[in-house]
């Protein structure tokens, strides 16, 4: 989905929205986030929630 965003709808400032800090699955999510923004050199930033 992060590629598709800035691929196809050229957003370059992108908030990944993670869950617990730490956790496995919001640890997997942002790392597949990170990657795709880093191909496209996006503006990024990441924040924890309690979900």
């Amino acid at each position: 989905m992060t590629s598709h965003l800035i691929g196809q709808h050229h957003c370059r400032r992108l908030l990944c929205l993670a869950g617990f800090e730490g956790d496995a699955d919001s640890e997997k999510r942002i790392a597949g986030f990170m990657e795709a923004t880093e191909l496209f050199h996006a503006e990024t930033d990441i924040v924890y929630g309690d979900y």
